[in-house]
């Protein structure tokens, strides 16, 4: 049975159904293996025993089904953290909400759809940060040395008098590694360019976490991005009077999305601001997520 209407044909495992349930006549015992996509039958005694297959396809219903809620609509089912901490974790739950555009734009769009929650979805696991970002979803481009979706994180470019090392990956993920850039003497500066486009519309926010040092001063920290409508350029800088000392303060970070019809590149600059105290600005980026 699919969705209580009966069938002959069982969905293949690419099929965008779950498995419900099975029962079978003259007390056979029957589990469903969704890892196989199996049944196995036990305690078998007499021929002409028939088993009946229940699958569920792709949707709301199949969704509460899952993480085992009684939510009636998504601004119900949004409104109780526990159905939140059920579908982050739970497999199924996530493959249904990449795979069902009607629903997900419908969990976006809710009201209950906080930064707070979009971050359970960036922090889930259960699927590959390439299925999130394919989906949609909240997910991380780079991560400790890795570059999660596409080669994020590929191209250089290069401004007047670079005098040391080009950007690179280095180390691995259990050291804590980064994508670092480098710029010497004054006025110097190195870009690095997204190696891929991203898809603004179905993102609000841009966050990525570094450090900015030279031998003057030195700030970590995590600086957000909000993907404005219909806005051609937005930027951010890391550095700030607050944060810097005056030896330092033309030092700065700035990362910038050029938007073109919804799809952009991001763009990190790092440069040396020209101070006689710094020799070599380093910007090391450790994360970064968009949600």
């Amino acid at each position: 049975m699919i969705d209580e209407k009966n069938t002959t044909k069982i969905p293949t495992k690419q099929d965008p159904y779950i498995f419900k349930s099975v029962t079978c006549d003259h007390e056979a015992e029957a589990s469903w293996n969704k890892d196989t996509w199996s049944l196995s039958i036990n305690n078998l005694t007499m021929s002409g025993t028939t088993c009946t297959l229940s699958f569920m396809k792709y949707g709301f219903e199949s969704l509460v089904f899952v993480i085992q809620s009684d939510a009636k609509n998504v601004e119900e089912l949004m409104s109780n953290n526990t159905n939140i901490e059920n579908i982050v974790k739970n497999e199924d739950a996530m493959k249904i909400i990449a795979s069902e555009e009607n629903l997900r734009n419908e969990i976006l769009n809710s009201e209950k759809y906080t930064t707070a929650l979009a971050k359970k979805f960036l922090n889930s696991t259960v699927l590959t940060e390439e299925e999130k970002y394919n989906a949609g979803l909240p997910c991380y481009l780079y991560k400790n040395g890795k570059n999660i979706v596409g080669g994020f994180l590929s191209k250089s470019y290069y401004g007047n008098n670079l005098a040391v090392e080009s950007p690179s990956l280095t180390g691995s993920k259990e050291t804590g590694s980064s994508y670092s850039m480098y710029a010497s003497y004054g006025n110097s500066y190195v870009t690095a360019i997204s190696n891929k486009k991203l898809n603004t519309k179905n993102y609000k926010y841009l966050e990525m976490y570094s450090n900015h040092s030279s031998n003057a001063s030195n700030l970590t920290g995590t600086n957000t991005l909000g993907f404005g409508e219909n806005q051609e350029i937005n930027s951010f800088q890391i550095s700030n009077s607050e944060n810097y000392n005056s030896s330092a303060s033309n030092t700065t970070l700035v990362t910038n999305i050029s938007n073109y019809n919804e799809e952009a590149y991001l763009k990190i600059k790092t440069k040396q601001g020209g101070q006689s105290s710094v020799n070599t600005v380093t910007t090391n980026i450790y994360t970064i997520a968009i949600y």
